[in-house]
């Protein structure tokens, strides 16, 4: 099936697009033990450790963890949030896990976008922005990398300033102007 929103190709099954997060169908009524057990198979399924101890601390933060299958040699877990935006990380190389979000919208490309984003970045204490067009589309991209072991008090602190810097990056003059308006 493809997003309603920004027109991707996801899987049948997808209630939340993997790409732009939007919400495609509702969610069936689910037992609380057959959510549980669905949220552990997520969990359960992360081979790599450094991945699955940074799920586990999302999962407890109340994200919904699913590794996705993709034909890939890495192994990439999405994290999902009623509230939250959604994340997509992966370990590029040993101990660096880069973490992904991606935010559509129905604007083109100017130049006052290209200012903004060069204005956030300046302000953001680590987290990088930068856009990219596809099929017309333009997709905000919010990465961050986590460097090191897991560590559950320096991974909590990634996780707060990540956090913050999503806020920073929205809160600028002129975001929802220029994005959502």
């Amino acid at each position: 099936m493809f997003c309603e929103k920004c027109g991707k190709n996801i899987a049948d099954d997808s209630i939340f697009c993997e790409f732009c997060g939007h919400k495609n169908k509702e969610e069936k009524t689910i037992p609380h033990k057959k959510e549980e057990k669905k949220k552990a198979s997520g969990l359960a399924s992360i081979e790599n450790e450094t991945l699955k101890q940074m799920a586990n601390h999302l999962n407890f933060l109340g994200y919904e963890i699913e590794k996705l299958d993709l034909k890939n040699d890495k192994e990439f877990v999405v994290a999902r949030h009623s509230k939250n935006n959604n994340i997509i990380f992966w370990e590029m190389f040993p101990n660096f896990v880069m973490f992904k979000i991606s935010l559509t919208t129905q604007k083109n490309s100017s130049a006052k976008i290209d200012a903004y984003m060069n204005e956030a970045n300046k302000g953001l204490d680590f987290t990088k922005v930068y856009y990219d067009i596809d099929e017309g589309v333009l997709t905000l991209r919010l990465e961050a990398v986590y460097m090191g072991e897991y560590v559950k008090q320096t991974f909590g602190q990634f996780y707060e300033i990540f956090e913050k810097d999503q806020q920073r990056f929205t809160l600028l003059d002129d975001f929802n102007k220029l994005f959502i308006d």
